[in-house]
């Protein structure tokens, strides 16, 4: 997934490109997200260099809102595991 990049978005806008990303793809392709049978599914996210950077913060903004639930979206959904590369 691209992203737009500084000097068109600071970090915030970053991270809200991702998650109108994800947000498209729980919609086009919810069956991902869901378990079948006794297999997990779902959807790794994973980001390289600045994009590890990124895609953890919007891992982090989204436990701040599953923490706090006047914050919580109805739409959230999780991911099942998360890989950086060459980032934090």
């Amino acid at each position: 997934v691209g992203y737009r990049t500084y000097p068109t978005a600071d970090v915030p806008g970053q991270v809200e490109d991702l998650e109108r990303a994800a947000a498209t793809l729980y919609k086009e392709r919810k069956f991902l997200f869901h378990e079948r049978r006794r297999e997990k599914c779902g959807i790794c996210l994973m980001g390289h260099s600045s994009g590890a950077h990124i895609s953890l913060l919007m891992l982090v903004d989204r436990m701040k809102r599953q923490m706090n639930p006047s914050n919580h979206r109805i739409d959230d959904f999780h991911f099942t595991s998360y890989v950086g590369l060459s980032g934090p």
